[in-house]
């Protein structure tokens, strides 16, 4: 059979809009939002599953896959912190948080993380997520969430009110507990050594690089030491391998939406998207910037060859078949 690319919408792979239908913009297999924690927990032991049901359902009724992640901090979106937790007495630290560019500086709650209470808080959370959705033929990947502002385990630049390496720990022990199907996925590589961030590399997680074809290949520049592809080498071996066995993920910097699948971006920082998916080994990538607005044709197509890359492709080279028995018929596939 004549080889010829596989679809860019192909299951669990691709470019990933935020929730809502978008089928009109750009093919696309997944769907992706966010669920803030209040949402869902209103006591150690009491859930409220249906914001999470209604998305899931949404976005199946679609015939597409789900890509969550549940916060406890966002700027500009308050009260993602269960009220219990605070009418218990978890300190809650509130400031304007500069770092939602391009966006105005915004005010921001970030919970004291190392509060007895806020862990056993989110062990109970992780444990009955688990037990409700691992598996879930709804659910595509799960990014651990949680931590840090939009639950990408950092609060630059305050960093000092971020979770120390043992409550990162006890999550990811949590979420490797609870979830032995749905893939998990970590933002930030880190070997046995790494400054701020618990060991991950020898966990069966995958990761996901947020700030995709802006800070991902390795410049050499010191300064862009916190670029994916540097920490990845960091993190060792077994970071370097990780996609062989989990999937990587991610999401295109909001400052490459689009421009990114131009032959020349505009802006000169956005790295070259072919490179970047051939190094990182990337499955799927959260994107407005295709979703938003109809593409011009040659952008169109650009992001179309580009977005085949990503993630498997199988090619079914040789069929043959044999039909010379009585009642039987033996079929033979060649797969790539």
């Amino acid at each position: 059979l004549v080889y010829a690319a596989a679809p860019a919408d192909n299951p669990l792979k691709g470019l990933v809009p935020y929730a809502g239908d978008r089928r009109d913009r750009f093919p696309h297999s997944m769907e992706f939002d966010y669920i803030a924690l209040s949402n869902l927990m209103k006591g150690f032991d009491e859930f409220d599953w249906q914001p999470m049901e209604h998305l899931l359902d949404d976005i199946s009724s679609r015939g597409h896959h789900a890509v969550v992640r549940i916060y406890l901090e966002y700027p500009n979106k308050l009260n993602a912190i269960p009220q219990f937790l605070k009418d218990a007495g978890l300190k809650v630290h509130r400031y304007l948080n500069t770092n939602t560019q391009p966006l105005p500086p915004q005010d921001v709650e970030t919970p004291d993380y190392e509060s007895p209470l806020l862990r056993r808080a989110l062990q109970s959370f992780i444990r009955a997520f688990g037990d409700r959705y691992d598996g879930d033929p709804r659910l595509g990947y799960i990014t651990a969430g949680l931590l840090g502002t939009w639950g990408e385990w950092h609060t630059y630049p305050r960093s000092e009110l971020f979770a120390s390496k043992e409550v990162q720990a006890e999550v990811m022990d949590a979420y490797q507990q609870a979830f032995k199907r749905t893939p998990v996925l970590l933002r930030y590589p880190a070997g046995e050594n790494a400054w701020g961030k618990a060991r991950n590399d020898d966990r069966p997680f995958g990761y996901h690089d947020d700030s995709f074809a802006w800070a991902t290949l390795d410049t050499g520049r010191e300064e862009d030491d916190w670029f994916f592809m540097p920490l990845v080498k960091r993190a060792g071996p077994k970071a370097i391998d990780k996609w062989k066995e989990h999937p990587i993920g991610g999401e295109i910097r909001p400052e490459a939406w689009g421009i990114v699948f131009d032959a020349k971006p505009s802006d000169p920082q956005v790295q070259d998207f072919a490179e970047c998916v051939e190094q990182t080994h990337s499955t799927w990538l959260m994107d407005s910037g295709m979703f938003q607005r109809p593409a011009s044709k040659d952008r169109y197509d650009r992001a179309l060859e580009f977005v085949r890359r990503m993630g498997y492709e199988f090619y079914i080279s040789r069929v043959t078949f044999d039909a010379t028995k009585s009642q039987q018929t033996e079929v033979s596939i060649e797969i790539s």
